[in-house]
């Protein structure tokens, strides 16, 4: 499997705005290929196709912006040969 991560802040209030995200394998417990990331300001970027294990994921993040936190869940699927893109918008 493969995944392309693109994390994109569209609607950018400053340099105090914040992200936290996080990717693991729903079924492998202490996933350490991937660690937490967190950017600041007008953050938008698209990482490399990177090879994963397949099967089901869960992606989570943190913003905020203006001073109000909101907190973000999202479950996939990645098949074993396939090219999957998660976007992250906030």
């Amino acid at each position: 499997a493969y995944l392309t991560l693109a994390v994109n802040n569209v609607d950018c209030q400053g340099s105090a705005d914040r992200i936290l995200f996080d990717l693991q394998p729903t079924y492998i417990e202490n996933y350490t290929n991937i660690i937490p990331v967190e950017k600041f300001g007008c953050y938008n970027n698209t990482f490399i196709e990177s090879q994963i294990p397949y099967g089901p994921w869960s992606a989570t993040w943190e913003v905020t912006k203006n001073g109000i936190t909101t907190f973000h869940d999202s479950l996939f699927f990645i098949g074993q040969n396939e090219h999957y893109t998660f976007t992250i918008n906030y």
